[in-house]
């Protein structure tokens, strides 16, 4: 049969899920006018997106995130890609170094907002 395929055997189309974050920041104004506890909040968010084992109530913002928390490196880069799609910012890999804790990445992301 020539022409149109049959059907039966056309793919089925695939749903795209929605984006994991509620929130997109995308300019440096408004991760300016988030407060130090609301980038905590978003950065425990998607740490807990990835470690649903973990707890919110008693998550130190200073522990470490490999070390104290036990995440491991992929953990860590699901987490670092998760902020740079909520924030619409990229985080160069050379600054991995630096984002050692919730805490860390918060004041990181605050002062990528400077």
């Amino acid at each position: 049969m020539h022409g149109l395929p049959d059907p039966a055997i056309l793919p089925v189309p695939v749903p795209v899920p929605e984006p994991r974050c509620a929130v997109r920041i995308g300019n440096r104004r408004e991760i300016q006018a988030m407060t130090p506890e609301d980038l905590r909040a978003a950065v425990t968010g998607e740490l807990l997106a990835i470690a649903p084992d973990l707890d919110a109530a008693t998550l130190d913002p200073e522990a470490h995130l490999m070390d104290d928390i036990g995440i491991d490196s992929m953990d860590f880069l699901n987490l670092v890609t998760a902020l740079q799609g909520r924030f619409d910012r990229p985080i160069p890999e050379t600054d991995f170094p630096r984002l050692t804790s919730v805490a860390s990445i918060a004041r990181y992301l605050a002062a990528a907002g400077a």
